[in-house]
C-alpha cells in the first residue's frame, strides 16, 4: 500500500509540471467498448475463460484450463475481452480496489514437451482508482499459442481484500472469440523474453536484455510483439521521476536491424471508465496508464535467420538517489518487459533463399524432368516444394505435381 501512495506523492508534486486536470473531457459511462458483446453468428466461436472471478489480497493469481479452437478450423482473428467489475461491500455497494495495480493475462501451453510449460504474457493492464472498466484487444498475430489445451491465468497486484477499507478487490471476466475474416494468420509464436522487472538507472548493472534465436522455421517475415512499462520513482523530481514519470527511448536490435520507439502514454487523461477514477489518472506515464491496458509495442522485421541475437536496450540514464531509498516510502526505477517474436509465411511467389547455395526456382514448370532441378534466364535453380508436406519423411525431399522437388526442411537451404 505504502508503494502505491508513494506513486501518489510523486504524482502531485509533478502536477504543476505537467498540467492540470481541468482540460481533460471523458464521458463516464459512453462508449466503453460497448461492442465486447458480439453477436452469436455461425462464423464466432466464442470461449468464456472467466466468469466473475474473485481476485483480491488473498487471491491474486486465479487460473484454468481451457480448450480452445485447433487450427484446422480455420479461424484467422481472434479478440480477447476484459471487463473488470467491482465486488460489493456489506452495504450492497461496488466497492473497487481503491489503487490502480498492474495486472497480467498469462497463457501457459502444458503440451510443449518441455520440462516446464511455456508461458506468454497475453495482456497486461492497470486497474482504474476504483471504479470498473471494460476492454478489448485484437490478439490476432498470437493465433498460434491460442489453440488446443491450455492453461490461462489472471494476476492483479492488489493487496485489499473482503475486509479491506481500501475497497474489496476485483471482479474479472475474460472472453476469447474467434472469427474467419480471410486475413494472413502467423506460422509461430516464439517467447523471447519472459515477463521480468528490469533496475534502471544503476550504475553497476545494465538496462538491457539479449537472446540468440536458434531452431526458426522457414518464414518471410515477423513481428516483435513487446509489453513494456516503467515503474517506481526518484527520491527527489530532481532525477526526472523515473522511471514511470520520464519518457525514455527503447530500442529492440536483430542484427543490424534497429528500430528505436518510446513508450510514453500522453493521452491518459482520454482513459475510459465506467464512472470518473478517484486517483491522479490523468497523468502522463512510461507506457501505461490507470485504468486502461497497455498497448502491445508492435514492430515489423525482414526474416530472421537463425543464430541472430535480438536485443533490448533502454537510453542510458543514472540514477543520482539510488542509495537514498526506505523500505516503505519509494520504490527503485525498473521496466516490467516481455517480448515475443511472431513469424509470419512467405508471399506467394517469395523464392528468396537459397538451396545448397543455388537460387530457388519461381515455378516448378521450370523443371521439364521433374527432377527438382531447373533453369531460369540462364541460371540454373532448385525447384522448392510449395507445402513442407509433401516431405512427409522430413529428409529434405518431397515429390509434388507428379516431380521430386528440395523440401525446405532440409539441411541446405538458407533464408
Amino acid at each position: 500500500m505504502n508503494l502505491r501512495r508513494s506513486s501518489l506523492l510523486s504524482a502531485i508534486i509533478l502536477l504543476s509540471s505537467l498540467g492540470t486536470l481541468t482540460n481533460c473531457r471523458v464521458n463516464y459511462g459512453h462508449n466503453i467498448l460497448s461492442s465486447n458483446q458480439p453477436t452469436q453468428e455461425s462464423s464466432l466461436y466464442n470461449v468464456q475463460v472467466f466468469n466473475q472471478v474473485y481476485v483480491y489480497g488473498g487471491q491474486r493469481r486465479f487460473d484454468t484450463e481451457v480448450t480452445l479452437p485447433d487450427q484446422g478450423l480455420g479461424y484467422d482473428t481472434a479478440t480477447l475481452y476484459l471487463d473488470l467489475d467491482c465486488p460489493l461491500n456489506d452495504q450492497g455497494l461496488k466497492d473497487c480496489d481503491f489503487w490502480d495495480r498492474k495486472g497480467q493475462i498469462i497463457i501457459r501451453d502444458m503440451a510443449n514437451g518441455e520440462a516446464q510449460p511455456l508461458s506468454y504474457e497475453l495482456l497486461r493492464f492497470m486497474t482504474p482508482y476504483g471504479v470498473g472498466t471494460k476492454h478489448q484487444l485484437d490478439v490476432s498475430d498470437l493465433l498460434p499459442i491460442l489453440e488446443g489445451k491450455k492453461t490461462i491465468e489472471v494476476f492483479i497486484d492488489t493487496w485489499v481484500g473482503p475486509k479491506s477499507e481500501q475497497g474489496k478487490g476485483w471482479l474479472v471476466d475474460l472472453k476469447l472469440s474467434y472469427e474467419r475474416t480471410g486475413r494472413r494468420r502467423p506460422l509461430t509464436v516464439v517467447s523471447i523474453f519472459s515477463p521480468e522487472s528490469v533496475p534502471y538507472g544503476e550504475s553497476n548493472q545494465k538496462t538491457e536484455k539479449k537472446l540468440k534465436i536458434d531452431s526458426l522455421p522457414d518464414h518471410g517475415s515477423a513481428k516483435i510483439w513487446s509489453y513494456i512499462t516503467g515503474h517506481g520513482q526518484n527520491v527527489g523530481a530532481q532525477d526526472d521521476n523515473c522511471a514511470e514519470f520520464c519518457d525514455r527511448e527503447h530500442t529492440f536490435k536483430v542484427v543490424e536491424t534497429i528500430n528505436t520507439r518510446s513508450i510514453w502514454r500522453d493521452n491518459c487523461c482520454q482513459t475510459q471508465t465506467e464512472h470518473e477514477q478517484k486517483g491522479y489518472w490523468t497523468l502522463s506515464r512510461a507506457g501505461w496508464c490507470p485504468g486502461d491496458i497497455v498497448s502491445p509495442l508492435e514492430i515489423d522485421i525482414p526474416a530472421v535467420a537463425n543464430g541472430s541475437t535480438l536485443s533490448w536496450t533502454v537510453e542510458k540514464w543514472l540514477n543520482k538517489s539510488s542509495k537514498k531509498y526506505d523500505k516503505n516510502n519509494h520504490t527503485k526505477p525498473y521496466y516490467e518487459i516481455s517480448a515475443l517474436l511472431i513469424l509470419f509465411p512467405r508471399a506467394e511467389g517469395d523464392t528468396s533463399g537459397t538451396y545448397g547455395g543455388y537460387p530457388l526456382c519461381s515455378s516448378h514448370t521450370s523443371d521439364p524432368d521433374g527432377d527438382a532441378w531447373g533453369s531460369e534466364k540462364g541460371v540454373s535453380c532448385r525447384v522448392i516444394c510449395e507445402s513442407e508436406e509433401s516431405d512427409h519423411a522430413g529428409d529434405g525431399y518431397g515429390f509434388e505435381f507428379g516431380k521430386s522437388c528440395f523440401s525446405r526442411k532440409g539441411n541446405l537451404f538458407e533464408f
